[in-house]
């Protein structure tokens, strides 16, 4: 049977596409390979090849929007981690709706105490993510935060954490997954003139945060209005989605829309 089955192991990216356009397919294909070869796992497809499979899932599933997974296994391989002779590829596409409600009245976050195995990897094994979810889901919690053994803050379940304190947008530095979306949102941030710091900090400097909002390529820029129970912000802002983060998930959206534009009439 199938390594990634038996035991989790293997890697995976998720993708946006829309309107038959993958968002960022080149960064997502260099960040399997770096996640492939932490494990040892072989991507024997050329990339040409990779991207045309892709590229052909997504145009037999006809939608607007649409979750794209590459899930890649070590294959059936017994006990044997360390060879990789007949690797699995699976490319699924999933259509989904967009939510509206999220952007408007923004979403309420708790952080957690837990461990990713491999931060740097999106690696199939996410029982830390599966205990999470099934936690807060029932309480109407749109994510958890997680939070290290010295309350530093890392990251989302899914996704990237930014918060806006004195002017500057701050988003953590080591042992996380480095985001595609967080990256964009880093270079559309500067394009506009925003100050951006990328560094560690803790759960207290979150608390006095004076917006956060959260980052994946599905959810794109997503506003947290309330932390572990209390509202996000100081004085009449306090529990709405912050100006600041209105300009950067206006900046995204223009940016998607531009490249949807550039790619779908070459």
């Amino acid at each position: 049977m199938d390594n990634g089955f038996l035991y989790g192991d293997g890697v995976y990216e998720t993708m946006g596409g829309y309107d038959g356009v993958i968002l960022d397919l080149d960064s997502h294909i260099k960040r399997l390979q770096k996640a492939a070869e932490n494990l040892g796992i072989k991507i024997i497809w050329p990339i040409p090849k990779l991207k045309k499979l892709i590229k052909k899932t997504v145009d037999l599933n006809k939608a607007k929007f649409l979750r794209i997974r590459l899930t890649l296994s070590r294959g059936p391989n017994g006990v044997d981690f360390i060879t990789c002779k007949n690797p699995t590829l699976v490319i699924s596409c999933e259509k989904l709706k967009p939510e509206h409600e999220i952007y408007k009245k923004g979403v309420s976050v708790i952080t957690i105490e837990t461990k990713r195995t491999l931060p740097e990897a999106k690696t199939i094994g996410l029982m830390h993510m599966i205990m999470a979810y099934r936690a807060i889901k029932p309480k109407n919690i749109f994510e958890a935060i997680i939070i290290d053994k010295k309350d530093f803050i890392k990251e989302g379940m899914s996704t990237n954490i930014f918060m806006i304190k004195s002017g500057k947008i701050i988003t953590p530095k080591t042992q996380i997954l480095i985001g595609i979306t967080r990256g964009r949102v880093i270079e559309l941030a500067k394009k506009i003139g925003l100050k951006v710091v990328i560094k560690d900090f803790k759960i207290g400097e979150l608390d006095h945060a004076e917006e956060i909002f959260i980052t994946n390529q599905l959810k794109k820029v997503v506003p947290v209005v309330i932390l572990n129970g209390k509202k996000v912000g100081t004085g009449k802002n306090k529990g709405k989605v912050g100006e600041t983060t209105k300009k950067i998930m206006k900046v995204y959206e223009g940016f998607i829309i531009d490249y949807i534009k550039k790619l779908k009439y070459l």
